[in-house]
């Protein structure tokens, strides 16, 4: 459990420091302006939706999963 949830926080930092920031290791990948709300504490939260609601979506179109709902 804890490489799975080391794991998921790099994943959820990467993705986070991404798009608050626009650049990794010191090296701008993004031009333009990036999104504020990413660094704050709530960018948290909608950093983790938006990665749930991608893997639900990954797992619907190419696994033939039911997503998050199980219905």
């Amino acid at each position: 459990m804890g490489v799975g949830f080391l794991l998921a926080m790099v994943v959820i930092s990467f993705f986070r420091e991404l798009l608050g920031k626009g650049e990794l290791f010191g090296y701008s990948l993004i031009a333009g302006n990036p999104l504020l709300i990413m660094i704050l504490p709530a960018g948290g939260f909608l950093a983790v939706g938006l990665l749930m609601g991608f893997f639900n979506w990954v797992d619907m179109r190419f696994f033939g999963g039911k997503g998050a709902s199980g219905v």
